[in-house]
């Protein structure tokens, strides 16, 4: 609901400009509505403020709205909210020409007094309400449910865990896991490919949900490592709507807090270090971009593992050509030549290296090469396959995309549906591309990924990896 205080906000600011521009053509006139100290002038004057009053302090609540527990109170603060900007600029006006109507004015101040209070309570630690766990027996089963739900993720069958997840957190609010993992299924939905309103919406769900586990168990690393994820995803996403700009500094400040919080509980979370490294790389000052700690975190990443510090420091040196990228990998596996980490960073590097001139036959194969070696290693490398094959297909390498695409659907044990239902779309999508290219087999394949997986089977992007971990 915080998302509706912000357009209220800026809606109230737009009337405020408005109303002072309108007021502004009769300045000149001293006798205007009986003079300056007039009633009728004094409460248009205070209408016109209270247009910038009510948007600072809805503005206020959208940037707290991260910080406050999902509760109905918060909820009904939100309300009255909206409820005081709409009736004090109202009131005022009225008033003007209507003097009697100034005894209305407890309805906005009413509201004000009433949001401010349970704001207040909501956010003072002792007031708050106790979690109330369940019992061994039901919490045994409500774990069941959860890992069950999980099970029918990786399955395709999204629609069917989310829906048993929200049963579990409706009959029991207080259990953190459940919030969590309907937060990653909530997350998961936003590949979907519905229109952008469902996915904002979907967003903003997720978002709420993983505030919520949070809140319920503060000291957990997941649940901040993935309340830093979906608020990442919710500052680029906001990108796109310039009603919602204001917000991205506070949105982003808050990602980066919840990363480093898990590096605080985890310090030897290498794979957050190095999310962190690229978000204080590549934002702005005024959005937390610290260039400085984004050398310290890849100094870290060196020292701690040299695989994660091969690849911080082709990351951070943007300047770098993908030659010279090259050659830092190509070091690392002399010394480790059976680092299955090492080939699957090389088979990233070349497939990168073939929009960047040169000979992009030799690439192609070095790349297949090396992804295929990356699996053969370790099968939990699978997604090197759709990596390479998403930036093979890009150069319109048709018959090598295929054949990633197909290698990875032969994958035993089989990689999850979601997984699978992209590979399918990708073939799909290669069918309709290329020239002769057979447009029954498409549709075949896209109805094949359509019933691979309730979600993904229309997404055009890879979901996070971390998706595919058990809660």
């Amino acid at each position: 609901m915080a998302n509706v205080n912000l357009t209220a906000a800026w809606v109230l600011i737009l009337l405020g400009f408005l109303s002072g521009a309108g007021m502004g053509l009769f300045f000149r006139n001293a006798k205007w509505l009986g003079g300056y100290t007039s009633w009728p002038r004094r409460m248009l004057r205070l209408g016109h403020i209270s247009f910038f009053g009510m948007a600072f302090i809805n503005l206020a609540f959208f940037v707290s709205a991260p910080y406050l527990p999902i509760t109905s109170a918060v909820s009904t603060a939100s309300a009255l909210l909206l409820l005081a900007a709409i009736a004090m600029p109202t009131i005022c006006l009225l008033s003007a020409f209507r003097e009697k109507v100034r005894h209305t004015f407890f309805i906005p101040v009413g509201s004000l007094l009433t949001a401010a209070s349970l704001l207040v309570f909501a956010t003072l630690p002792g007031c708050a309400t106790t979690p109330q766990h369940p019992g061994a027996t039901d919490q045994a089963a409500i774990e069941r449910t959860v890992q069950q739900a999980y099970e029918l993720r990786l399955s395709g069958r999204t629609l069917d865990a989310r829906a048993a997840l929200e049963k579990i957190v409706d009959e029991n609010p207080d259990y953190g896991p459940a919030w969590f993992e309907l937060a990653r299924v909530q997350f998961y939905c936003i590949f979907a490919g519905d229109s952008p309103a469902d996915m904002k919406e979907t967003l903003s769900e997720a978002g709420q949900s993983v505030d919520r586990a949070v809140k319920l168990q503060p000291d957990n690393p997941r649940y901040h490592y993935w309340a830093g994820h979906i608020k990442t995803y919710g500052t680029i996403a906001a990108a796109h709507e310039p009603i919602k700009w204001v917000g991205m500094p506070f949105q982003m400040q808050a990602a980066l807090n919840h990363y480093e919080r898990v590096l605080a509980l985890r310090p030897d979370d290498l794979h957050t270090r190095q999310v962190l490294m690229g978000l204080y790389d590549r934002s702005p000052w005024f959005m937390g971009g610290n260039k400085r700690k984004a050398i310290q975190f890849r100094n870290q990443l060196a020292n701690m593992d040299p695989v994660y510090g091969v690849a911080a420091t082709c990351e951070l040196h943007s300047d770098e050509s993908e030659w010279q990228k090259l050659d830092h990998w190509q070091a690392l596996l002399e010394q480790h030549p059976d680092n299955p980490r090492i080939h699957a960073g090389l088979a990233a590097q070349y497939a990168s290296a073939l929009r960047a001139g040169g000979d992009q036959q030799y690439c192609l194969q070095k790349a297949l090469e090396h992804a295929r070696r990356a699996v053969s290693l370790d099968a939990a490398e699978y997604e090197i396959l759709l990596r390479v094959g998403d930036r093979v297909q890009r150069q319109r390498q048709w018959d090598s995309a295929t054949a990633l695409y197909r290698e990875f659907l032969q994958l035993l044990p089989p990689p999850p549906a979601g997984l699978r239902a992209y590979a399918l779309n990708e073939l799909a999508l290669i069918e309709r591309r290329r020239e002769n290219g057979n447009e029954v087999a498409a549709a075949d394949l896209a109805q094949q990924a359509r019933r691979t997986d309730q979600v993904l089977w229309g997404s055009h992007h890879l979901p996070p990896a971390d998706l595919w971990i058990a809660p």
